[in-house]
């Protein structure tokens, strides 16, 4: 079987006194938040993500990347909150991107696989042709 791609979820709670923060130099009021995950994100996984990160309205409002086993988001300081949320909501729509990708590679496989048989029957049958029709 293909490799499925895995779900990824936020590190919970959330403690905002042990949250990564630093300043960026993106703009003048810029600061890096560092937000944890519970593995690192896999290609597939990575790929939904940016889709739906450009996607969203919120996008306009900061810059939100994938660094390793974090989520590293860009924004000013009186934005931290509702950037937060937006990136849980990003991360559940990732997740549900990330189920339809391995439920249509799940699809083809089988339609692979039917066809497989098929064509091992089809085979099959050609070879008995051939020995019923010895002389």
């Amino acid at each position: 079987m293909t490799n499925l791609s895995k779900k990824v979820n936020i590190k919970k709670p959330i403690d905002p006194e042990k949250l990564p923060m630093e300043k960026d130099d993106s703009f003048e009021m810029a600061y890096a938040v560092y937000i944890p995950l519970d593995s690192t994100p896999d290609y597939i996984w990575e790929q939904c993500f940016e889709r739906e990160r450009k996607v969203s309205f919120y996008s306009m409002k900061g810059k939100v990347t994938v660094e390793n086993d974090k989520l590293r988001a860009v924004t000013i300081p009186n934005e931290i909150k509702g950037i937060i949320e937006w990136i849980k909501k990003l991360v559940e729509r990732t997740n549900r991107s990330v189920e339809e990708y391995n439920k249509e590679l799940r699809q083809k496989e089988e339609i692979e696989e039917a066809r497989r048989k098929r064509e091992e029957e089809d085979i099959k049958k050609m070879r008995e042709a051939l020995k019923g029709g010895k002389s």
